[in-house]
């Protein structure tokens, strides 16, 4: 394999305000763009040396003056590349969007640009207008009762939420000492990336991956793989009526802000209701500042919370909204440990 060329960036020069505006509204463009690299198997075809359209086009059953004018409109995102010659070229950015580069996020693309979720952003002012989720109006159910009728969709989710989680480790384990706890619950945990890492770094800790039946089907069989099925139980069922009681501590990664205040406050209780009083819960989030000004992290966290109320009314919260929310469900946040990354680990306890 060549070794891939760096992405060029663009000079530093910030256009004036009507064009920068127009450049935004463009955005549905790039990620329209971003999935159809991902469907076209990209990260693959252009895995060795640099390709020809035609080549490409055979590969992709696409036709070659057209395909030609994606190549170059992904190549001045610099996600691949075009040689002197006119042939194309991975660019550092390419790996990624495949299933076997490092830290791949291929089905991340796809969830984020697919049709679904293009639609419900489209639709957010009607949710301003009546309060009513826009994924709901638009398809006429929950996203999640979507989900579960739809298993390519749900497949894809799954993925993608591996992906999300593999990007964020180093951050969750460079903010949170795990080996202080003998058992572990990932509630909401879906195939459990998270939980049996932290099982491989702490030989002498047990865990439960606590989510619905369909999101752990499959995962024993993944846990007896990697070596930890006698360490690590799986259990189905509706964290909103009960998680499993009696352990040390319990994780949230990416959950909370999937909900809006109220359920949210029931999900809380129900870990509340859950934990001993030495317990500890542990809250894995992007908090919004309290106060916003532009910055590329930023508003990654900020598209993230339109993203989620558009979906399934959910909220990214700051750190003085979730203290609000821990304390309706009878919890006391007792510290919050950020990640340069903007990602936090905020822990509370019981209030007793």
């Amino acid at each position: 394999m060549t070794t891939p060329i760096a992405a060029s960036r663009p000079p530093a020069f910030r256009p004036p305000a009507d064009a920068l505006l127009v450049s935004m509204v463009n955005g549905h463009v790039r990620s329209s763009l971003l999935t159809l690299a991902v469907e076209l198997g990209l990260a693959g075809h252009l895995s060795g040396q640099p390709v020809g359209v035609d080549r490409l086009a055979e590969a992709t059953g696409t036709r070659p003056a057209l395909l030609r004018r994606v190549l170059r409109a992904l190549a001045s995102l610099g996600v691949v590349a075009e040689t002197p010659d006119g042939l194309f070229a991975a660019t550092d950015l390419t790996p990624a969007l495949g299933a076997d580069g490092v830290r791949p996020v291929g089905s991340c693309l796809l969830w984020l640009g697919s049709p679904d979720t293009v639609a419900a952003v489209a639709a957010l002012g009607h949710t301003l207008r009546t309060g009513e989720v826009a994924f709901d109006h638009v398809h006429g159910t929950s996203y999640w009762e979507w989900l579960e009728r739809n298993p390519e969709a749900q497949r894809v989710f799954r993925t993608a939420q591996d992906e999300f989680e593999a990007i964020e480790l180093p951050a969750i384990l460079g903010c949170a000492d795990f080996s202080r706890f003998g058992s572990i619950v990932d509630v909401g945990g879906s195939r459990g990336g998270l939980l049996t890492t932290i099982l491989e770094r702490n030989p002498a800790a047990r865990g439960v991956i606590f989510d619905l039946p369909s999101a752990v089907a499959g995962v024993e069989e993944r846990l007896r793989g990697q070596g930890l099925d006698g360490r690590c139980q799986v259990l189905g069922g509706d964290f909103f009526e009960a998680v499993p009681a009696g352990h040390d501590a319990y994780i949230l990664r990416r959950v909370l802000h999937d909900w809006g205040d109220e359920p949210a406050v029931r999900l809380l209780r129900s870990c509340a209701r859950a934990m001993s009083p030495a317990a500890s819960l542990l809250l894995v989030e992007r908090l919004t500042p309290e106060r916003v000004e532009p910055s590329p992290l930023t508003e990654a966290t900020m598209l993230i919370d339109m993203l989620v109320l558009a979906k399934h009314g959910g909220k990214q919260r700051s750190e003085s909204e979730l203290r609000d929310l821990l304390g309706e469900a009878g919890l006391t946040l007792t510290e919050v440990r950020t990640h340069p990354m903007q990602l936090s680990v905020v822990e509370a306890r019981r209030r007793d």
